[in-house]
């Protein structure tokens, strides 16, 4: 399984801490996670020796609905505006 830089995955480790955050640098030994501490990103070193688990957490269902509601919603909005032009250059050559 490749995960790319910059994914948000959910690391749970040997002693039993979960975290969660931006998957970094990944090297032979480890990888680092980056996770945001109120205004500051931290990164940590994590050993592959010290994971018990990793999974992409990736977007939410939420997220990909909120999205798709914004897509939707901006091509009504284009094909409402293409519609309006089209008529008013009819109205204009009558």
């Amino acid at each position: 399984m490749e995960i790319p830089p910059g994914t948000m995955i959910e690391v749970r480790l040997m002693n039993k801490h979960t975290l969660r955050g931006r998957l970094g640098e990944v090297t032979n030994e480890g990888f680092s996670l980056q996770t945001a501490q109120g205004n500051k990103v931290e990164t940590q070193k994590i050993a592959f020796t010290e994971v018990k688990s990793l999974k992409n957490v990736g977007e939410t269902t939420g997220k990909k609905v909120g999205k798709g509601v914004i897509y939707g919603l901006a091509i009504f909005g284009v094909l409402i505006l293409i519609m309006t032009i089209v008529l008013l250059a009819k109205a204009g050559s009558d």
